[in-house]
C-alpha cells in the first residue's frame, strides 16, 4: 500500500484508474473456468502479473495493486470479510502457488497479515 498511498500523496490521479481496471481484471480472471483450483489460478496469475505491470502504473505499483485487490476486493473495514474470508484465502493461496515475482509474494504476505487472513475461518 506504500506505493500507492505515496502516488495519492503525490497528486497522482491515474491511482484510481489503475486500482479500477485492477478490479476488472480479477473478476475476468475469476471467471476463468480454467481457474478454479488454487494451482490453475496460480498458473493465470504468474502470466496476469505482467497484465498487471502493465496496466496499473508500472512493475511496483501494479504489483501491489494486482494483490491489494486481489485480495482486498472482500473486505469492509466496516464488516471484514462477511463470510468471504474463504475467497480472500483462495486469491493468497494462488499467488503463493504461482511463479509471480519476489514482490508479489512480498505483498501477498503482508496483506494476509493486514487482514489477519490466518484468524479467518475457513
Amino acid at each position: 500500500m506504500l506505493n500507492t498511498i505515496e502516488s495519492l500523496i503525490q497528486g497522482d490521479q491515474d491511482i484510481l484508474k489503475w486500482y479500477a481496471a485492477a478490479k476488472q481484471r480479477w473478476a475476468e480472471l475469476l471467471e476463468l473456468k480454467s481457474g478454479k483450483t488454487v494451482e490453475s489460478l496460480g498458473k493465470i496469475l504468474t502470466d496476469a502479473q505482467f497484465w498487471f505491470e502493465h496496466n496499473c502504473g508500472g512493475r511496483s505499483i501494479g504489483q501491489e495493486i494486482m494483490v491489494a485487490v486481489g485480495i482486498g476486493q472482500y473486505y469492509s473495514t466496516l464488516s471484514g470479510f462477511e463470510g468471504d474470508a474463504h475467497k480472500a484465502k483462495f486469491i493468497y493461496n494462488a499467488i503463493m502457488a504461482s511463479h509471480c515475482s519476489g514482490e508479489v509474494i512480498y505483498y501477498a504476505n503482508r496483506f494476509a497479515e493486514m487482514y489477519d487472513l490466518d484468524e479467518e475461518a475457513d
